[in-house]
């Protein structure tokens, strides 16, 4: 999916810290606003109240986790980057995925963290 024309979360100032650390999950209480409508599901960009890039990931306005951050660059979701997500990791513990190495979440616990 392309990231050139996503919806921005802008977060309320002092809120990008933790997911800046690699945190993966935003609140909706952390939300400033969103500059247009959002579909649960859909891929969002997440930036700070300065409108810095903080990552990209998923929106679902049903949980009080309202983003569930995939990655803290701007990239391409496709087959490609969700399979690196899951891959086990190389001999010398580096991922292909950017998020991985700044997360401690599992695989099982990602796949299912919104069930």
């Amino acid at each position: 999916m392309p990231t050139d024309h996503l919806t921005t979360v802008l977060l309320k100032p002092g809120e990008a810290d933790r997911i800046v650390a690699g945190h993966p999950w935003i609140y909706h209480t952390e939300i400033l606003r969103v500059t247009a409508p959002i579909a649960d599901g859909e891929l969002v960009q997440v930036k700070d109240h300065r409108q810095r890039l903080i990552g990209v990931g998923f929106f679902n306005s049903k949980s009080k986790i309202n983003v569930r951050v995939l990655s803290p660059e701007r990239v391409e979701v496709n087959e490609k980057f969700l399979r690196s997500a899951f891959e086990p990791r190389s001999p010398s513990g580096k991922s292909t995925c950017p998020m991985r190495p700044r997360s401690a979440w599992s695989t099982p616990r990602a796949i299912f963290s919104a069930a």
